[in-house]
């Protein structure tokens, strides 16, 4: 197997155990940030570049739900945060 399919199912599973075993937001959040990595490290091993770009969304996204467990919280962009709104 490709190891970063591995690194990042290993990652994924601690996460759900760590939901189920009702341990703390930041062991999940760690688990979930390296599941992140992993997903992010195999896109490089994608050809095909709309699969690569989905690749690395995903592993955006999950790189912020991770950090949110994690309590680190993303620098607000631009002027809107000012108003109350998000970035």
């Amino acid at each position: 197997t490709i190891e970063p399919v591995a690194a990042c199912g290993v990652a994924l599973e601690s996460a759900g155990a760590a939901i189920m075993q009702r341990k703390s937001t930041e062991d999940i959040g760690e688990q979930i940030v390296a599941a992140s990595q992993a997903l992010s490290r195999l896109s490089e091993h994608l050809f095909d570049p709309e699969s690569q770009a989905k690749c690395q969304r995903a592993a955006a996204l999950m790189l912020v739900a991770g950090n949110n467990l994690l309590g680190k919280e993303e620098a607000p962009v631009g002027k809107s945060w000012l108003k109350g709104g998000r970035a």
